[in-house]
């Protein structure tokens, strides 16, 4: 039986983001999630009018100063159209031994498809992937995306090329269909549910074709 119950997972606070005048994507999200059991604070910000890429960049790094600022060891960053899917039971206390015992940086909830391969943790792969929906940081991972300085690409590329990447597998969240909730990016949306569809049997063909990258432990 799965569940979609997160309140035991270990981190200090969960921030969303979120357009101070997309309150239609906050009721969504609460709505979506009622079964997480997370106290979510939703961080509110105002549109970047001249550059969404950059507003956007601008929101995460954001988070990850007021999580350093709190003094959090661990925090659970989400965007106001993340989509939690359903999990096996055990999943959260295999991801808290690994985020509370190892030295990871940022560990992808939810993220599109570029490349992963497993790791001798149970269900923690490692990754190249992009979107940063939901994700957890740990103390490192906040200081090394608060140094981050927004050059023209999105934060999710930036991110994939500047720090290590764990990811949690299966993944756990998607993204709202985009006739929800509509992009404050891009003008023609790419995330309906046939996106993630595929998006998710890729993610398992990619395990799968990557195995050998396991079996030897390489780049863990």
């Amino acid at each position: 039986m799965k569940t979609k119950d997160l309140s035991k997972l270990a981190v200090d606070g969960v921030l969303c983001i979120s357009l101070r005048e997309r309150q239609d994507r906050r009721d969504l999200l609460i709505k979506s999630m009622k079964n997480s059991g997370l106290d979510i604070e939703f961080v509110l910000v105002d549109a970047d009018r001249e550059n969404p890429v950059r507003g956007c960049f601008e929101s995460h790094v954001k988070c990850a100063n007021l999580a350093l600022q709190r003094n959090y060891t661990r925090v659970l960053i989400l965007e106001d159209d993340a989509l939690q899917y359903a999990f096996a039971p055990s999943a959260v206390n295999h991801i808290n031994k690994f985020i509370t015992s190892k030295d990871f940086a940022i560990l992808y909830m939810g993220y599109t498809m570029g490349k992963i391969w497993l790791t001798w943790h149970r269900f923690i792969a490692r990754g190249r992937v992009t979107a940063l929906h939901a994700y957890i940081l740990s103390r490192r991972g906040c200081e090394e995306v608060s140094k981050l300085e927004f050059k023209s690409e999105p934060v999710d590329r930036a991110v994939r090329q500047q720090i290590k990447q764990h990811c949690v597998f299966p993944m756990m969240f998607g993204q709202q269909p985009a006739h929800l909730t509509s992009s404050d990016i891009e003008n023609v949306a790419c995330n309906d549910d046939a996106f993630w569809s595929r998006n998710w049997n890729r993610h398992i063909r990619s395990a799968a074709k990557n195995l050998y990258l396991t079996v030897f432990r390489r780049n863990f």
